[in-house]
């Protein structure tokens, strides 16, 4: 998976993933360059809906998340 930051700032982000219940099931940090297209290798996450924040400094951003 492929997230797009479209920010100008730079610095590392935190990306959390959640399930549909809450629980925590993925978390990584990421140093990042503004506009930069992070990768995350989430192939071992079974098929479902989550909900992923990335956070940057003081600024984030939180969206629904599906996978097929």
């Amino acid at each position: 998976m492929n997230i797009k930051f479209p920010s100008t700032e730079n610095g590392t982000a935190s990306i959390n993933l959640f399930s549909s219940n809450g629980s925590k099931v993925y978390t990584t940090k990421k140093s990042v360059i503004s506009d930069e297209k992070i990768e995350l290798n989430l192939g071992n996450l079974a098929k479902g809906t989550y909900v992923c924040k990335i956070q940057i400094e003081d600024r984030s951003k939180t969206f629904k998340l599906v996978k097929n």
